[in-house]
C-alpha cells in the first residue's frame, strides 16, 4: 500500500500535473497553524514537514496536525528527534505519512530507521493505533537526512538500503560538521559553503533512483532547485513566513508614513 504523498507524485521524479511538489516545514506548534496553511493545498502546496526534532511538538499536536494535513489531501511528514526510532512508530499511529529521521551516518543507521516505520517481518514496528484516524500506515515514508560531511561519503551505502525513500541533505549541519559556527542566523552562508557535498549527496540519491529533497530560503532558491531537477522543494517554514511578511507590512507602513510626512509628527 502506498503512502498519501506517493499518491500524490512518483517519489522518483512524477510530481503532480508534472511539476515539482511544494512544501514548507512546520517550526511553530500549532495545529492552528498547520490548519491554514492547509488551506493551500489547491494553491500549490502538497506537503508539510513537522520540526519535531527542534521544536517543541507534543503528540496531541502532531496528531491534530496530521488529521488537518490528510483532510486537506496534503502529505505530513514529521522529522524525529536523532534516535527517535520508538517516537517514529508513535508519529506514524498518530496519522503521519512519514517520518524524516536525522543525522542519518551509515548503511546500519539507516537500517534501523526503516525497520521503524515497516511491521514484521520487514521491519520491527509495533501493531497499533486507531482504525480510521489519519492515512493507512502499512507503508509509510522513510526518508532519511545526511547531515555531515564524513556522512557524505557513505552516502551511496545509505541511500542502497532497501525501504529508504528520499533523503533530505542537511546543509546547515553539514556546514557545521566542517567547522562553521552553527548559527541559524547565518543560514545562507552555511548553505553555500555545504553546496559542493549536498550536491554529492543529490547525486547519490539519482544514481539510487530515490528521491531528493532541498531546502530553499527565498524564490531565486526554489527556481534554482527546480532548475536543478529536484522534485521535492521546501519553501521556506510557518515562523519566516510569518516573520518576513510581518516584516514587509511594517516597512511598508513606515515608507508610506515618511513619505506622506507624517514621520516627523
Amino acid at each position: 500500500m502506498t503512502s498519501p504523498l506517493s499518491d500524490r507524485f512518483d517519489l522518483h521524479g512524477m510530481a503532480p500535473a508534472g511539476r515539482p511538489a511544494f512544501g514548507i516545514y512546520l517550526m511553530l506548534p500549532s495545529a492552528d497553524v498547520a490548519a491554514l496553511l492547509a488551506t493551500l493545498a489547491g494553491e500549490g502546496l502538497d506537503f508539510v514537514v513537522v520540526d519535531a526534532q527542534h521544536r517543541p511538538f507534543n503528540p496531541e499536536t502532531i496528531s491534530r496536525i496530521a488529521h488537518h494535513a490528510s483532510a486537506a489531501g496534503l502529505a505530513c511528514l514529521v522529522r524525529v528527534p536523532a534516535g527517535g526510532y520508538g517516537f517514529a512508530e508513535s508519529v506514524l499511529d498518530y496519522g503521519a505519512a512519514g517520518i524524516v529521521f536525522p543525522v542519518v551516518d551509515s548503511a546500519e543507521d539507516a537500517a534501523r530507521c526503516v525497520a521503524s516505520c515497516r511491521y514484521p517481518p520487514l521491519g520491527g514496528r509495533s501493531v497499533g493505533g486507531v482504525p480510521g484516524l489519519g492515512p493507512p500506515a502499512t507503508d509509510p515514508l522513510c526518508i532519511v537526512q545526511v547531515e555531515r560531511a564524513t556522512a557524505v561519503d557513505a552516502a551511496a551505502e545509505i541511500l542502497a538500503v532497501e525501504g529508504v525513500d528520499a533523503v533530505m541533505p542537511g546543509p546547515a549541519d553539514i556546514a557545521a560538521s566542517m567547522g562553521m559556527v552553527a548559527d541559524y542566523g547565518q543560514i545562507g552562508a552555511a548553505v553555500a559553503a555545504s553546496r559542493d557535498l549536498v550536491r554529492t549527496v543529490e547525486r547519490a540519491a539519482e544514481e539510487a533512483g530515490i528521491a531528493w529533497f532541498r531546502y530553499c530560503h527565498d524564490p531565486a532558491a526554489i527556481a534554482e532547485a527546480v532548475d536543478d531537477g529536484c522534485r521535492l522543494v521546501h519553501c521556506g517554514n510557518d515562523a519566516d513566513l510569518l516573520l518576513g511578511g510581518a516584516r514587509r507590512l511594517l516597512e511598508e507602513a513606515l515608507h508610506a508614513a515618511t513619505t506622506r510626512g507624517q514621520g516627523s509628527r
